[in-house]
């Protein structure tokens, strides 16, 4: 992968930061690649659980799911398993176990993203498939769309690798995924340098949709915090390593 385009030190210290939690996606049908981001939410000695947006990996009406990969930020490629993959609305949870190496888990925000703040979009543009940072702020939280509650802020990872990417806060803590992208501005959308890529604002789940989410995808953490939702993943890891 190539180099991230990066807005100054604050950016670089970032990637330095954030980059082992965040794997690139790609899925390879009949006809197209389709390129995406995930974000390991757990991480065991020999296997790690991956979230991604779940219209990333579905397979299309008609179609059958194509072969999909995994790559982490050092170039260590996993095959998905689709068997070991599970979707939950809008979100995807994949387990890697194939012979690899502990990772560093995302390290979630206790705390909801707000109206004003600065945010930052980490993912892989689909265009380049290279690592992407960029900034903005949120111009809308708390944005009802059936059973999820959303966000929306102005940095994109490009026209289609929107998909899964994450939502970092100024300290490096995970607090959404992204899932949708719109040319449209919103008020407080400031224009990026030319090279950024495309202007637009992007809808993420936010962290209690996404706690929502894990807890689906591991039963027995209903009614309990992110964090301890967060701890029984590990401990799901733990017994499946043996």
């Amino acid at each position: 992968m190539d180099d991230i385009p990066y807005y100054g030190d604050f950016i670089r210290n970032m990637n330095d930061i954030c980059q082992q939690s965040i794997v690139c996606i790609q899925i390879r049908s009949k006809n197209d690649v389709s390129v995406g981001t995930g974000i390991v939410v757990a991480s065991g000695d020999r296997s790690c659980f991956v979230m991604t947006s779940s219209a990333l990996t579905k397979a299309r009406v008609g179609e059958a799911r194509g072969v999909g990969t995994v790559e982490f930020f050092d170039g260590t490629i996993h095959r998905i398993d689709w068997n070991r993959v599970k979707d939950q609305k809008e979100v995807s949870f994949i387990h890697i176990s194939d012979k690899m190496i502990h990772w560093e888990a995302v390290n979630f925000s206790n705390i909801e993203a707000v109206e004003g703040q600065r945010v930052f979009s980490y993912g892989y543009d689909s265009t380049s498939q290279r690592r992407y940072i960029s900034g903005n702020l949120v111009s809308g939280t708390g944005i009802a769309n059936n059973e999820d509650s959303q966000f929306v802020h102005g940095c994109s990872t490009g026209l289609n690798g929107h998909q899964g990417s994450a939502v970092f806060n100024e300290t490096q803590q995970l607090v959404g995924m992204n899932i949708s992208y719109t040319r449209s501005k919103g008020k407080d959308y400031i224009d990026p340098p030319k090279k950024s890529g495309p202007g637009g604002l992007v809808s993420a789940l936010d962290l209690q949709t996404i706690k929502h989410m894990l807890q689906l995808f591991c039963n027995k953490s209903a009614g309990k915090s992110l964090q301890e939702t967060l701890q029984d993943l590990q401990k799901c890891l733990r017994v499946m390593e043996g």
